[in-house]
């Protein structure tokens, strides 16, 4: 999955114990240890949150409450809300003292404004900056800096002419010099690190941001508190500086053959839809102006608890949870959404062809796009990648690698809320053409068409398939992850229960079906050549 993960909290874990012992205090403690942004009053902590009394605007995505697990649910996953929407995914595993938590937002870089990309990012990397009382020295002193900051960068935007810009820039480095002087760099992740919290981290995609942490279960009040804080007060502080970090994730995507690839690809398949225009690390031209304002508004716009879920899977339950949480996050208001704009998923009919040049191997990519996740078609494409590319036994690897007509093959699903794609790619050998790799590939792909397989090859593989869920379910990390996928692909959680049932329904007939109906001969083609990086 193309996705760009936060390297905010990476680096040295410095602080200023000042600061930190009056978080330590607050997070551990329940004390009033300085100033507090005002949000409404949480209802009282039940095990089952009582419903609101009027409705909650606009839900992203209501999954059905379950307040007992499905049957033969082997995570055995229940599913709750808080009184303004939020949505609580749990699936409790006593065996080790921790649990695996994501707060996932349905909203990435699909979601940003068309002449601010890479805003979804850059909004989660400065959720890592603090809150009013996490993060600042001084806060009252600090608040200033930050409002002449905000109006600054308001200015830049209607800057007129070069010099303006300049001298705007100038205002608004004195003045970040000046609230540095009140903040803390890497307090959050300070406090987290003496709370005994690791893998603190997020990542940003196309259709959602998450925020991830393993979290011991006895600091998980503290962890609740502090989360809830972070996203009812954020305060976007080194906002200028924070530009050094993205760029830096630029410079490495842009040096990275793969993501040259997928971006060219993706491009290619959806160029009326912003999985295609808008890469999620944002276009160099954006995040040399970043928008402040822009920012803001994203997070007010799509940060709401009735766009978001939180997701925990290891040693809690719904009665320990439910009344923690409702009491940290029960003060964050929803808002009813903003309509997206208009875009298209529909790609061109003709062939696509594009060629990126890189340093390494010749490669050659076939990219066709297929159906969002929840499709019906789903199960049938899935399998049709289990049998085209296992690592062992698919067509691919019989027909290619272990002939050695090619250096590597393979294929992958890539399954997103409005649109999917697959894609089979090749490495070429020394002196073989890429002309003679797409026409490699393409025969398997005709192969696979006209059904030269076996169903008891199906069979094996899907049931190899199940083994390794139910192996790969074992760890809280990879629960937490399906559980967050269902919320943001809006799946029902029995969907996925009895997902391994579908797969195992799915017959020969059924992939050659939809390989005849997605696999067209009018591909996107993606040639990597070598050579130094093109401009």
């Amino acid at each position: 999955m193309t996705m760009t993960r936060s390297s905010a909290y990476i680096g040295p874990r410095i602080g200023r114990f000042s600061s930190l012992s009056v978080v330590l205090c607050l997070v551990l403690f329940g004390l009033s240890c300085g100033p507090k942004t005002e949000v409404k009053n949480p209802s009282p902590g039940v095990t089952e949150v009582e419903p609101v009394a009027e409705p909650i605007p606009a839900l992203a995505y209501a999954p059905e409450l379950l307040a007992a697990p499905l049957k033969d649910d082997p995570m055995g996953v229940t599913i709750h809300r808080l009184s303004n929407g939020l949505t609580e995914y749990l699936s409790t595993d006593r065996s080790t003292p921790s649990m695996s938590s994501w707060i996932a937002v349905r909203a990435g870089s699909r979601h940003d404004p068309a002449d601010s990309t890479g805003l979804a990012h850059y909004l989660e990397h400065m959720l890592f900056k603090g809150t009013s009382q996490l993060g600042s020295l001084n806060f009252a002193k600090e608040k200033p800096h930050l409002d002449q900051i905000a109006t600054l960068y308001d200015d830049l935007r209607s800057a007129s002419s070069a010099d303006e810009r300049t001298k705007i820039l100038a205002k608004i480095d004195s003045e970040t010099q000046a609230s540095s002087e009140y903040s803390v760099p890497n307090e959050f992740d300070n406090l987290y690190a003496s709370l005994g919290i690791d893998g603190v981290n997020a990542f940003t995609s196309n259709d959602q941001t998450v925020y991830i942490a393993t979290v011991p279960s006895n600091r998980f009040d503290a962890w609740a508190q502090v989360e809830g804080q972070r996203f009812a007060d954020p305060q976007f502080r080194l906002f200028y500086p924070e530009l050094e970090s993205v760029y830096e994730e630029l410079n490495r995507s842009l040096d990275s053959p793969q993501s040259r690839v997928y971006q060219e690809m993706f491009k290619a398949l959806f160029p009326k839809h912003p999985y295609g225009t808008q890469p999620t690390i944002g276009h160099p031209e954006h995040l040399k102006n970043p928008a402040y304002g822009d920012m803001a508004k994203y997070f007010d716009d799509w940060y709401r608890p009735n766009n978001m879920a939180i997701v925990l899977a290891g040693d809690i339950d719904a009665e320990r949870a439910l009344p923690m949480l409702e009491k940290a996050f029960g003060g964050l208001e929803a808002k009813a959404l903003p309509a997206l704009p208009p875009s298209s998923t529909e790609a061109p009919s003709t062939r696509r062809e594009v060629e990126v040049i890189a340093p390494g191997a010749r490669s050659l990519y076939l990219a066709w796009p297929t159906v969002a996740a929840g499709h019906s078609d789903e199960m049938a494409l899935r399998a049709m990648d289990m049998i085209v590319d296992n690592s062992a036994t698919g067509l691919l690897n019989l027909e290619l690698v272990l002939s050695q007509k090619l250096v590597r093959a393979g294929s992958f699903n890539e399954g997103m809320s409005e649109a999917g794609a697959w894609v089979a790619t090749g490495t070429a050998r020394e002196g073989q053409s890429l002309e003679e790799v797409e026409s490699l590939l393409m025969g398997v792909i005709a192969k696979l068409k006209a059904g030269e397989f076996a169903q008891s090859d199906l069979d094996a593989i899907l049931i190899n398939s199940e083994i390794d869920d139910k192996r790969r379910f074992e760890s809280n990390s990879a629960r937490v992850s399906r559980m967050a996928d269902a919320f943001i692909e809006g799946r029902p959680w029995s969907e996925l229960v009895n997902e391994q049932e579908r797969l195992r329904a799915v017959k020969r007939e059924d992939i050659m079906r939809v390989a005849t109906k997605y696999l067209s001969d009018a591909p996107v083609v993606v040639k990597r050549k070598a050579g130094e990086f093109s401009a």
